[in-house]
């Protein structure tokens, strides 16, 4: 196997033309004798890296996940616990990492609009006490 000299794409045996690019391959000759030393570092474009296949999670498990974060104390322990544990289900990390993102978003939208409301008050009723006097 070869590589590209247009894109760098790995190039399989039997290939004229590069399907990334398009270029023309020049077939490499064969080789008369292997090389005695270490073998040389191959590249791979991290383009052309295979992705993982995750699979998805059906309606009932995601359903159970969704109901798991609704329970106040304990969905956020699961958030946590789902997001950051090696456990082999990929799928269920992406949506408690999604949903945990989600409730921190909310989280600061709330104190801020507690703090907004707490400091109107404040000077509303700062504001009253002078008026009245």
């Amino acid at each position: 196997m070869y590589f590209c000299k247009n894109c760098g794409r790995l190039a399989h045996p039997g290939e004229d033309r590069c399907p990334k690019c398009g270029a023309a391959h020049i077939q490499p000759a064969p080789a008369a004798a292997a090389p005695t030393g270490p073998a040389a570092p191959q590249y791979h474009p991290a383009e052309d890296a295979p992705e993982q296949d995750v699979p998805a999670l059906g309606f009932g498990s995601t359903l159970g996940t969704l109901v798991i974060f609704a329970i106040p104390l304990v969905g956020f322990i699961m958030m946590l616990v789902w997001s950051f544990s090696g456990g082999p289900d990929s799928a269920r990390k992406r949506l408690a990492r999604a949903y945990l993102v989600r409730t921190l978003i909310i989280a600061v939208i709330f104190a801020l609009l507690f703090l907004i409301g707490a400091l109107s008050l404040a000077a509303v009723s700062h504001s009253l006490y002078y008026a009245l006097r």
